[in-house]
Parts: C-alpha cells; structure tokens; sequence
C-alpha cells in the first residue's frame, strides 16, 4: 500500500530494512475487483531460514499504524489505521532474534516478546521438572542413614572364644574380667561339667580300692 523508496540487507547481521510512501486509500480499480477495504494493506514476507530463532520486527512510525505478524506463513502485514499516514513514510526493519531458547514461531514487534506456542512452554516445563528431579535428595535414603547412627548399640560384646551359646541370647551375664564373662546357660554347663568331672573321680577312685 505505497511506494518503496529505499531497501537495505545487511548479510553479515541479517537486517533487512525498507522505506515506502503510504497510500492510504485504494485505488478505484483496486475496490472494483477487490470489494474489501480491510485487505489493503503493505504485505511484507520473509525466508523462515534467515530467522531459525524467531524475528524482531519495528515498524516506524509506532502510531497510526497496526501489524498483523504471521509466523506461520511469514508474513507481516502493516496498516495505516489513520488518513493522515497518507502520503507520509513508513519503515520496517527486520533482524533476527539472538536468543538460542526461541524457535522460528517466535518474534518481537516493537520491543514486545510475543508468546511463545503452547507445546515449547511444555517442553520447557519439562526440562524444568526434570532439572528438579536430578537435584532433588533422596529422603529415604537419608531416612534410613539417619536411623542407622541414632539407633544405640545395646548388644554387650563378648570375646569370640569364649562363646559357648549364641550371643543372641538375651541372659543374665556375669563378668569376671574384660576379657572374660559368662552368662547363666554357660555357667550351668560348666557346673554339670564340674559335677561329672567329681563322680567320675570318685568312681575312678572306688575302683581301684
């Protein structure tokens, strides 16, 4: 809707840059065949290749004008929403998005981040999610570590050699030194072994009279 009167690319950066004169109102014979006012607008389109990371567009003057941005179809159409545009310049400048984070779906208008699309908000999420499950401590483990020191040691340690019974066995102990102690079924067995050891004597000892 006008006349282009400069166009710039910079190839090292990327900008793309066009001046044009604004004609506001249609032509007659654009109204005949078109019938739609609302369709006349300055229709700008782009490669999707030279923005992978979404692109950053300024139109100049901000007021007075009003852009509709297409990604889909890399598009951008500018309108003049007021009759005083006519006759009067128009610039758009067009650069790429620096941020490896955006895809081709995104785009800046103005200063103004637009969205971005459903399905890479929940991918981000989800990498966000993931990134809390890896930091995240694993409590029963630590549960079961704390448990493990507070719990106390009851359990007398009682020298291997001297173990007649298991030292599972909750007895009565008697200790006679550090490193030596019985509990009662040791002492009964040493008893029974003492009386035997008497008898058989005193039977070893009848025979031989």
């Amino acid at each position: 809707a006008g006349k282009v009167t400069a166009e710039t690319f910079d190839h090292e950066t990327k900008e793309y840059q066009v001046a044009y004169t604004v004609k506001h109102q249609p032509s007659n014979a654009y109204r005949t065949r078109k019938r739609q006012d609302s369709i006349w607008c300055t229709d700008i389109r782009f490669y999707r290749d030279m923005f992978p990371h979404g692109v950053d567009i300024r139109v100049i003057p901000e007021h007075s004008t009003r852009s509709e941005v297409l990604m889909d179809h890399c598009t951008i159409k500018v309108f003049t929403i007021d009759e005083s545009m006519d006759s009067k310049q128009v610039t758009l400048i067009l650069k790429p998005l620096l941020d490896d984070a955006f895809d081709c779906t995104m785009y800046r208008y103005n200063n103004v981040l637009s969205q971005p699309p459903v399905k890479q908000l929940d991918k981000k999420e989800e990498k966000e999610e993931q990134k809390e499950e890896l930091k995240a401590p694993d409590s029963s483990a630590e549960q079961v570590s704390t448990d493990a020191l507070a719990a106390p040691d009851d359990s007398i340690k009682v020298p291997k050699g001297y173990l007649l019974i298991s030292e599972h066995q909750n007895n009565n102990i008697i200790v006679i030194s550090d490193e030596l102690s019985f509990n009662s079924q040791q002492i009964s067995v040493i008893f029974i072994a003492m009386v035997l050891c008497y008898y058989m004597g005193k039977f070893t000892s009848c025979n031989s009279c």
